[in-house]
């Protein structure tokens, strides 16, 4: 019998690879999972949101969060909405493997009125040409606008509580509307209706607090986006609760981009090379970096001045014996500055050697 290298069958090869290794979603009770594979892209396939009731003209968004499960790259080609009520972005178009992005639906409330629901076509062209197609709905109030539109506090300053204050107008027919109370979905932000007021031209001025503790238990270190909401006396899931986005960014974040280095399908005796960066929002140095396999190799400079972000090479030297070996290896990073550390998979496959001879 003829031994086939891999080279000869890059498609079939290809192919296995894709719809094998790295589905998040495998086989249940012997039936292959039959989601398409574009699918299989958003996080608990989660490909449909409705915001419920929004006031006119404030900022509402929502993220469907992306992860590629797969082992080549995913290109986003396009996106583009059914309705002009939905604006789609493509929050980052390339994921590698294990690496996250997003679709960004922003629910255009300044410009449209009562209900409204679009389709989000996702255009793929890489590995294969496909779509995914996201679906929003909500209800635009024309009776009730507030100012700012969202609450942004931008960087928080370290240790300190931060506060920002909402002013609603409801210009509506029902002279006893109030806004009764404001819940936030998280412990480290803190709402509250601070007041209700009849004017003299019929409307009702009511106006909301919303706190931040950087301190509290639950905070997240680099950016968050919360939504609090607000509850009226109108009763009713759709009529009765109103949301509002919070955004901020708590110092001490690190990230690492790519979060996961996939070095390739590689023979016996093969060399690869990646990089990553990391990145914090405070300057600071890598002290030591954790790495339990002897194959992969990481470089840092530890003469480097403090930095908002560093470069780490990664290389493998794939040992002659190692065919059909699979690596996993978690890297761990140390920094200078106390609690800011970070965390990395880098993943490699070894095939066996093509010896080119035949049976």
């Amino acid at each position: 019998m003829r031994m086939i290298s891999l080279n000869a069958v890059p498609s079939l090869f290809f192919l296995s690879i894709f719809f094998g290794i790295g589905s998040p979603f495998p086989a249940a009770s012997g039936q292959e999972d039959q989601t398409p594979w574009p699918d299989r892209l958003f996080v608990g396939k989660i490909m449909e949101h409705d915001f419920g009731t929004v006031a006119h003209g404030t900022k509402v968004v929502y993220r469907f969060l992306m992860e590629n499960p797969y082992v080549p790259d995913v290109h986003i080609a396009n996106v583009y909405s059914s309705c002009g009520c939905t604006t789609p972005i493509i929050e980052k178009e390339t994921l590698q493997t294990h690496e996250k992005g997003s679709i960004l639906a922003q629910f255009n409330a300044d410009v449209n009125q009562f209900s409204k629901s679009a389709t989000i076509t996702v255009v793929f062209d890489k590995p294969y040409p496909a779509t995914a197609t996201l679906t929003i709905k909500g209800y635009i109030r024309p009776d009730i606008t507030f100012t700012p539109e969202s609450v942004n506090y931008g960087l928080i300053a370290e240790g300190k509580e931060s506060v920002r204050h909402i002013n609603f107008v409801y210009s509506g027919k029902d002279s006893a509307w109030r806004l009764v109370e404001a819940k936030s979905p998280v412990e480290f932000l803190t709402a509250k209706v601070i007041e209700n007021k009849p004017v003299a031209s019929g409307q009702i001025h009511a106006k909301v607090e919303i706190k931040v503790n950087p301190d509290l238990p639950g905070v997240p270190k680099g950016r968050f986006s919360e939504r609090v909401t607000l509850i009226t006396n109108e009763g009713g899931l759709r009529q009765g609760t109103i949301p509002v986005l919070v955004e901020g960014t708590v110092p001490g974040g690190i990230s690492v981009n790519p979060p996961a280095v996939f070095l390739g399908f590689l023979k016996p005796g093969a060399t690869a090379k990646k990089e990553v960066w990391i990145r914090s929002d405070k300057k600071f140095t890598v002290t030591a970096i954790k790495c339990d396999e002897p194959a992969i190799k990481i470089a840092f400079d530890a003469e480097a001045k403090p930095a908002f972000r560093h470069h780490l090479p990664i290389g493998i030297q794939v040992p002659d014996d190692a065919g059909g070996k699979k690596y996993l290896v978690n890297v761990e990073v140390e920094t200078s500055e106390p609690g800011l550390k970070a965390a990395f998979p880098v993943q490699a496959e070894i095939g066996q050697p093509d010896t080119g001879k035949g049976e």
